[in-house]
């Protein structure tokens, strides 16, 4: 033999008074159970009324923050071209710059090079012109002394 008695209580929870007076219909809001009353159906469509309202007050805000967001991601967009556009600017300014410096740089280094050249041209030439100086102060003194020597030996 089957035990039914699981079956029979929950088909009886389900036909309770209790569970048929909660029940509302989508197509009759208006619908009062047998034992309700007809304010407490008032009631009870005044409260689905103001679900309804936030409902559609929810769907609106929804709406507004999903134009929020894309007027949002609109600027962020607007936003990212232009730093990439000054990013860009910067980076030609910055190499128009070192492109320049570099330039003046390369001139100091000839320059420097020339002055450099000019300094090493003249020490070359200082020291030429003092090797040449004492060479003769030398050859000076050497004919000298053999003159002096000539005359010793003439007397």
């Amino acid at each position: 033999e089957l035990d039914t008695t699981i079956e029979e209580e929950t088909v009886e929870a389900k036909l309770s008074n209790d569970r048929i007076a909660s029940y509302v219909s989508d197509e009759d809001p208006d619908f009062v159970p047998g034992d309700a009353s007809a304010e407490s159906a008032d009631e009870d469509s005044e409260g689905e009324e103001a679900i309804v309202e936030v409902v559609e007050e929810v769907d609106a805000v929804k709406d507004v923050v999903e134009e929020v967001k894309e007027v949002v991601e609109d600027v962020v967009e607007e936003v990212k071209e232009v730093v990439e556009d000054v990013v860009e600017e910067v980076k030609e300014v910055v190499e128009d710059y070192v492109e320049e410096v570099v330039e003046e740089v390369e001139d100091l280094v000839e320059k420097v090079a020339d002055t450099i050249e000019d300094v090493v041209e003249k020490v070359a030439e200082t020291i030429e012109d003092a090797v040449e100086k004492i060479a003769d102060e030398v050859e000076d003194k050497i004919d000298v002394e053999e003159a002096g020597e000539a005359d010793e030996e003439l007397d």
